[in-house]
């Protein structure tokens, strides 16, 4: 089979309450993310994409091709597209995919400008001349979109509903708010861990007026300056690098983290939701995860499957992730000494995990095996 990817088939369950037909890839992308879900019932099917990376930008349209296998001059429907945060190798498949597929919403962590120009500099080397395109995408979703000559799907955003000193909700922004979808008893629940406020926001921009001598900086003047000049570039990352590193910051604590699943289920036995997690910082944050999400009646505990943050990084997991009841999917190579530790973490735990891989898995699930914990007794590789 040579679109193998990571393939995940739960049979419809046997009780009306749970009659879903869901279907989950998590695509052998190396250490990237691309993840796609299905979820049919009823004869109502809702399609949905967490993350659009890839491991090169040779990659990117055969990877996109792979991820619809749609015909000719058929255009698949993704009714969701959840970008966790603007890591390269997280994105680097967006524009392609828009060009493909037919993307109803684009649902967004709402970012400060300082942690967005944190994100371009932090992966301006990733960022080649042929890939600038992000650079746009990055500053301002809308502003991108217009010149990309793709459907202009809806544009929603996330915020950090703990947090009451958020920049920039203006009226457009207010108008676009998503907090969790319902679809068919189906929830779809993002969590965006924003670690900055309005005050925190105003002193970037006074410091980037200093710095480069220009009166007045905003956010609506700074996209165009950033691209002037190299000189700027490098100021710009000085001084974002430098307001982090006072406030202990990183990339990843803006990882916006997703829900999948059904809320309010009472049988154990029967755990359909799945953790979407980025490269969240669970190591640090994982409090802050469980609480958000405990706070959904009981969704927390229909958690089946966790994506393992950040590729298995050390440095983000949390083996409070894990349970008895809960399938760990690294998306990441296997055989790197990266994730040792992490492996070594897993196996005292419990001792099943997936990995993604290069060219990915495929393997067909029931629901007593997906829950019983016997996935090595159904596990096919083609």
């Amino acid at each position: 089979c040579e679109s193998r990817g990571l393939y995940l088939l739960i049979q419809t369950m046997e009780k009306d309450r749970c009659n879903y037909k869901i279907m989950r890839n998590f695509y052998g992308v190396h250490n990237a993310l691309f993840c796609k879900e299905i979820v049919i019932k009823n004869s109502i099917q809702k399609t949905i994409i967490y993350d659009c990376g890839t491991y090169s930008l040779k990659s990117v349209r055969p990877i996109v091709k792979k991820v619809l296998g749609n015909g000719k001059g058929v255009k698949e429907r993704i009714d969701f597209l959840f970008i966790s945060h603007y890591d390269i190798d997280h994105i680097c498949c967006l524009r392609t995919l828009l060009q493909l597929a037919d993307v109803e919403t684009i649902v967004l962590p709402l970012l400060s400008y300082q942690y967005k120009f944190y994100s371009l500099c932090n992966h301006a080397h990733a960022m080649s001349k042929n890939n600038h395109i992000f650079w746009d995408f990055i500053i301002d979703p809308k502003w991108a979109l217009n010149t990309w000559k793709v459907k202009f799907p809806q544009i929603k955003y996330v915020i950090d509903s703990r947090n009451d000193n958020f920049p920039y909700l203006d009226e457009e922004v207010r108008s676009n708010l998503f907090e969790y979808k319902e679809e068919n008893d189906w929830y779809y629940i993002p969590f965006n861990p924003y670690p900055f406020n309005v005050d925190e926001e105003k002193k970037f921009f006074k410091k980037l007026s200093f710095e480069t001598g220009i009166t007045g900086l905003d956010k609506n003047t700074i996209k165009e300056k950033w691209k002037e000049s190299p000189e700027i570039q490098n100021i710009i990352k000085n001084v974002t690098t430098a307001l982090l590193k006072e406030r202990k910051c990183s990339i990843n604590d803006s990882s916006m983290t997703l829900y999948s699943g059904p809320i309010n289920n009472q049988d154990e036995e029967i755990r359909l939701g799945c953790l979407y997690t980025g490269d969240y910082n669970a190591k640090d944050k994982f409090e802050d995860l469980q609480g958000f999400y405990r706070s959904y009646n009981r969704c927390w505990d229909n958690i089946g499957m966790v994506q393992i943050p950040h590729h298995g990084s050390k440095c983000n997991f949390n083996p409070l992730l894990l349970n008895a009841n809960i399938i760990p999917i690294i998306p990441a190579l296997e055989n790197t000494k990266a994730i040792a530790g992490l492996i070594e973490t897993i196996n005292m735990l419990k001792g099943q995990y997936l990995f993604t891989d290069k060219d990915g898995l495929f393997f067909e699930l029931s629901k007593r095996s997906l829950f019983n914990n016997s996935l090595d007794k159904n596990y096919v590789l083609l």
